[in-house]
């Protein structure tokens, strides 16, 4: 059984929320149903090791670089839930780049642009899908990759 909240129309999966010392925390209500506890909502959660991710290259020639975040990476923490998670890297919006990983919790993102001087700088946004295998619930999260592309004039 899940708590379920009408928003706009459509019935979504919530979870209770009580402020203690001026901080939001999840709590999970259970209900005991003919002598055992059921959990009736799920704190599951997503949550970004950062919301922004950036990388540089630059070369000699005027072509297109490859900007790489490598070694630097994203990771998304979920908790909560049954504990086995899918994951799904996607492009959001702005322009698009490629993912060293798409189906796991921790990713390196690439971008090819052309270069120019002043440096070309290239921006878009990924969405990271995280489900839950065993309630199907679904959370999402954001991260901004910028990148800068610069002509280094021989």
């Amino acid at each position: 059984m899940a708590l379920h909240v009408r928003v706009s129309g459509t019935y979504r999966d919530s979870a209770l929320w009580a402020r203690i010392s001026g901080t939001w925390h999840c709590i999970n209500m259970h209900v005991r149903v003919s002598g055992t506890w059921r959990q009736i909502t799920n704190c599951f959660t997503a949550v970004l090791s950062s919301p922004t991710l950036s990388a540089a290259c630059s070369n000699f020639t005027g072509a297109a670089c490859t900007a790489n975040s490598s070694p630097t990476v994203v990771t998304v923490t979920a908790s909560g839930g049954s504990g086995s998670y899918t994951y799904s890297w996607a492009h959001l919006s702005g322009t698009s780049m490629s993912f060293s990983a798409g189906s796991t919790a921790t990713t390196a993102m690439s971008r090819s642009s052309p270069t120019a001087d002043p440096a070309n700088v290239v921006v878009g946004v990924a969405r990271v899908t995280v489900t839950d295998t065993v309630t199907s619930q679904v959370r999402t999260a954001d991260v901004t990759f910028t990148t800068s592309h610069l002509f280094i004039p021989p």
